[in-house]
């Protein structure tokens, strides 16, 4: 299983994805779009992904 941390900022997302064994397999900073984030996700499964986000009033 992958997690995948994203921090959501107004105008970029630093974005983390570690293994169950806490290994980052990806890590980086890029500016909110939907075709970034599909960039930044690419590769990993969904079914193997889950994604972790805390709350935020953005």
């Amino acid at each position: 299983m992958n997690i995948v941390g994203p921090e959501v900022h107004k105008c970029f997302t630093y974005g983390v994805v570690k293994n169950e064994q806490g290994e980052v397999l990806n890590k980086s900073r890029f500016e909110n779009s939907e075709e970034n984030f599909d960039s930044f996700l690419h590769g990993f499964k969904p079914e193997e992904t889950k994604i972790v986000m805390e709350s935020t009033s953005v």
